[in-house]
Parts: C-alpha cells; structure tokens; sequence
C-alpha cells in the first residue's frame, strides 16, 4: 500500500508539467491576441467627420509649420466646419486575400504607392504575388466618400462620377495578422533598395517600424473589428508601438513633429473612427474632429418634438385642471 501512494504522489508532478506544456502550446497559438472572436459590427448608413476644432498657430509651432491637416486628410480639412462624408452600402463580403491585396489597401506608405506603378514594368508585382503567398481572412465593405468640404455634397450626376467615389475596403478578422504583413512589407522593400536598376532610378521604399503602420492606419480613418479595446491592444502589441496605449476604445499615440505632440484617436461601437483629437505636450487641444450619423439625429429631433408635444399637453391639462378647481 505504501508503494502505491508513493507512485501516485509522483504522477502529480509529472501531470502539471503536461498541464503547463499544454497551456504554454495554446497560448503560444493564440500569439499576442487578446481575444479569438472578433466581429464585424458595421452598419449600412451614412456617417459624417466634422472639424470642429483647429489652432492653425499652435499647430504650426507643435505639429509642423510646412503642413496642415489638408495634408492627412485632404479636402478642405483645415477648415472649422468643414464635413466628410462615407457612406457604407455593402458589408457581407467574408473570404480570403492576399498579402499583396493588403499591402496595397494597409501597407504601402503614399509614397509607394506612387512608386508601384513604376517597379511593376520591372516585375515586382509578379515577385510580391509569387513570393509572399499568405492569405488573410477578412470581412469586406463598399463605401462611398466625399472629401472634407465647407459646401455642399455632390450628388451622383452619372456613372463616371459615381464610380470614382466607389471604394472596397476589408477588416482583417484577426489583428495579429498585421506583424505578419509588416515583416512581408520590410522584407519586400529590402529587396527594392538593393536593385541596381531602381536604385539608378531614385526608386526606393521605406522601411517602417510598427509605429509608422499603425499611425497610417489611423489617418486612413479605417474601421476595426469588435471589440474595439482588443483589438487595438492586439494591433500596437504585435507591431511592438513605442509610442501608443490603449484605454477602452481609445487610442492614444505620441508623435514628433516640431515638438512632442498626442493623437487621441476614439472609435465608436461599430468599430469606426469616432473622434480624432491632436493635443499639444500641456494637453490643449490644436485639432479635432467628431463625427455623426444622420439617422441618430434624425431620431433625436423626433424625440425632441415628441417631448415638447407632451410637454405642451401637459401645460394643458395642468391649466385645465386649475380651471375646474376655482
């Protein structure tokens, strides 16, 4: 009897060894993620951006004195007042695609996609096609945006028109993806810089830090799958931010421009941009944007209105009431 407790109390040991082996496997699968059931909450309708708040001096003297925000979002950007328009019309796309479908929508700096036209007559499309093989599950989404305007809404005068303001954009259903595609980037724009033939043509790419990927992103006003605190914490963790920190669903990254500046960038619960404030290092405000959707004041002027008609029926009876008492 003795013999057998002995042998028991030394499979103890040996069963939590297999028991943390098998918890280090799973979250070594799992990689940085925070969460594995991420959705896409986008809703068909209609959002509008509006600047509500620019310091063109304070920007000038803490940003950077040679731009303005025209310069990251376009349109007439640096205009209090002025609107952004997108408008999403599809959203049931789920499938696959590839790395070179999502450089060309997350990855590619501006610059570069400037350039690419111009490297594809060398036969580096085909090279990126062939050598990075990867695919990426994402959710897909058609949209329609106007610029930052002060005016009206163009409206859809015929198809060219319309056509152009047509976009497809995706949601990658698992955030850790974007370290794979950042590595992939790097690699692919080594190769670029070291070609003779580019390099004699002024043509190269830069390389970028995961700070840089994610600052793109948030310029390019793209959406995020839900929850939104996961997945940006997945996001800055496997592209290893320096400079960015996550609290609920607002992320805070710190920039350098002539001086020390913070980006407060809020999604709401759709996984889109809600605000996007620039503050400087005493953290006052030099720029801000918020946003709306129509249908949500379209229902808070109805409740308005029905308030005030009970409110005035109300006054009403409480007049009446006062008259058949005296």
């Amino acid at each position: 009897m003795e013999r057998k407790k002995t042998r028991l109390t030394r499979k103890g040991p040996v069963f939590l060894f297999l028991l943390m082996v098998i918890i280090d496997v799973n979250f070594l699968l799992q990689g940085y993620s925070k969460s594995n059931n991420f959705t896409n909450n986008l809703e068909l309708g209609t959002q509008i951006l509006k600047v509500s708040y620019y310091n063109e001096q304070e920007w000038n003297n803490s940003v950077n004195s040679l731009t303005n925000p025209r310069d990251l979002f376009g349109g007439q950007a640096d205009i209090i007042g002025a609107k952004y328009k997108v408008t999403i019309t599809e959203n049931n796309y789920i499938g696959n695609e590839s790395t070179h479908s999502l450089f060309l929508k997350f990855v590619f700096p501006e610059k570069v996609h400037d350039l690419f036209p111009n490297i594809s007559q060398y036969g580096y499309d085909y090279y990126l096609i062939n050598n990075y093989t990867n695919q990426y599950k994402v959710w897909g989404y058609i949209f329609y945006y106007w610029n930052f305007t002060t005016g009206e809404f163009n409206v859809f005068q015929d198809y060219k028109y319309y056509s152009k303001l047509r976009m497809f954009s995706f949601i990658i259903q698992n955030p850790i993806a974007f370290g794979k595609l950042l590595v992939d980037y790097n690699d692919f724009a080594g190769k670029i810089n070291n070609d003779s033939n580019l390099h004699s043509l002024n043509i190269s790419f830069p390389i970028l830090t995961g700070d840089d990927l994610m600052w793109q992103f948030l310029i390019d006003l793209l959406a995020v799958g839900t929850p939104v605190n996961d997945y940006l914490i997945d996001m800055i963790n496997v592209l290893n931010c320096t400079n960015a920190e996550v609290q609920g669903n607002t992320i805070t990254f710190q920039r350098r421009g002539e001086q020390d500046f913070n980006v407060e960038v809020t999604y709401n619960q759709l996984g889109r941009m809600g605000k996007f404030v620039i503050k400087n290092i005493e953290n006052q405000k030099i720029y801000e944007i918020i946003s709306f959707y129509p249908k949500n004041l379209v229902y808070l002027i109805i409740g308005m209105i029905f308030l005030s008609l009970l409110g005035i029926v109300i006054l009403i009876f409480l007049k009446r009431r006062k008259r058949l008492k005296t």
